[in-house]
């Protein structure tokens, strides 16, 4: 999973220096604290996630795209309208043009878990950003009346939300810094020196009003193509369940949880005993009920097992060792039982799988029903596979343990 989070997590942080991603994290605003809560609760389970720390974005507003409120679209806005826009010169942020982040998501794919600030560098404040952009647009000689000096915003704490970006840089994924950013903004949408062109108002009129040039459209239709391929990996990731198993999850608070598989599932029939451990092991039992056919819900009573979860009464960790998926000769005994059943559901096929592991009980639980115990055990699992691609194995027999 790859999430999109924000440099407004360093928010009110202390000090001068761009942010690296083990910074203090202070955020100020509603965004950033959500942000940073969507970040915690991701690592939660993923420990494989990977959180983006995106800076300030833009893009060029063009004709047939509904406008926005990042900074290039102010700045265009003040332009055409002949209105001046305020900004603040004790304010430091990166200002990141949104294609040079598209670009790379094919190289972020790759990248190990974890969090990287991704974003392009700046040393000057918002301000002198802003006329900075003016002058690369052909507005220089305006950007007096444009842009005006905001000198009490953030004046007794100025706030600094640059961010270092050695890490995402050493798996050789780089941003041009923001000043580079707006030039190859202005390439691309050729766009540049609009203003020597045609003056304060005619020049905006060339580049808010103006049809998507070529090489723009390329870039959408890049984009495009990119969205069908993810919308069908999405589908094909929905008709497998629609979750990725993931080798270790944790749960902290009142009451921890801990999963961790020490070998992964080799195949769907597997995974659906995997899918079995990591829901009980964390009391998501409204999706275990998925796994099993409808007409052994009342017997499984997974009510009692919730009811006992709110008591404390628990497994507070699974550690699955290995899957084995068995011969028939290994479960002869059983195996004109399993048919039956597999016959009696429609199934197409059906396997039996053999798991190995750990269990650790809360101490309340070991109090009132010490025969359970903690230790490492073997349990079968029937599993069988339904007619059609949209549905996900079934246990159909819980072996005992």
């Amino acid at each position: 999973m790859i999430f999109m989070s924000s440099d407004q997590i360093y928010g009110a942080s202390h000090g001068t220096e761009p942010h690296r991603e083990g910074s203090e994290r202070r955020p100020e605003t509603v965004y950033g604290k959500d942000k940073l809560r969507a970040e915690e609760a991701m690592f939660t389970y993923l420990k494989d996630g990977v959180a983006l720390r995106l800076s300030w974005m833009y893009d060029y507003p063009s004709e047939g795209r509904v406008g926005g409120r990042d900074f290039l679209h102010q700045l265009v806005g003040a332009v055409e309208k002949g209105a001046s826009l305020t900004l603040p010169v004790h304010d430091y942020r990166g200002i990141t043009y949104v294609w040079e982040v598209i670009r790379r998501m094919e190289a972020v794919l790759e990248l190990p878990g974890g969090v990287y600030n991704m974003g392009s560098g700046n040393g000057l404040n918002t301000y002198e950003t802003g006329c900075k952009f003016l002058e690369t647009l052909g507005y220089s000689q305006y950007s007096s009346q444009l842009v005006k000096r905001e000198e009490q915003r953030f004046a007794s704490w100025p706030r600094n939300l640059t961010m270092n970006t050695d890490k995402i840089q050493s798996h050789g994924i780089l941003l041009s810094d923001t000043l580079k950013g707006i030039e190859i903004c202005c390439s691309d949408y050729g766009i540049a020196g609009a203003g020597r062109a045609g003056g304060m108002q005619g020049g905006v009129r060339s580049m808010s009003r103006g049809k998507i040039p070529p090489k723009a459209l390329r870039i959408c239709g890049y984009t495009l193509l990119c969205l069908i391929i993810m919308l069908g990996v999405a589908a094909a990731n929905k008709a497998r369940g629609g979750e990725h198993l993931v080798k270790e999850y944790t749960v902290e608070g009142e009451q921890p949880r801990h999963v961790k598989f020490e070998n992964m599932p080799a195949d769907d029939a597997q995974l659906a005993a995997a899918w079995y451990f990591k829901y009980v092991g964390l009391g998501q039992y409204d999706m275990c009920r998925r796994l099993f056919p409808g007409d052994q819900l009342e017997a499984l009573n997974f009510e009692q097992s919730q009811a006992k979860d709110r008591e404390g009464r628990f497994i507070e960790e699974y550690v699955v060792l290995d899957f084995k998926t068995l011969e028939p000769e290994a479960y002869k005994e059983l195996r004109e039982s399993y048919e039956s059943k597999a016959e009696t559901y429609g199934y197409q096929e059906y396997k039996v799988v053999r798991v190995h592991f750990t269990q650790k009980w809360t101490e309340k639980a070991l109090e009132s029903a010490p025969q359970w115990g903690d230790g490492e055990f073997t349990r079968d699992f029937a599993v069988g596979k339904p007619k059609g691609i949209r549905k996900g194995w079934k246990i159909f027999e819980l072996g005992m343990m």
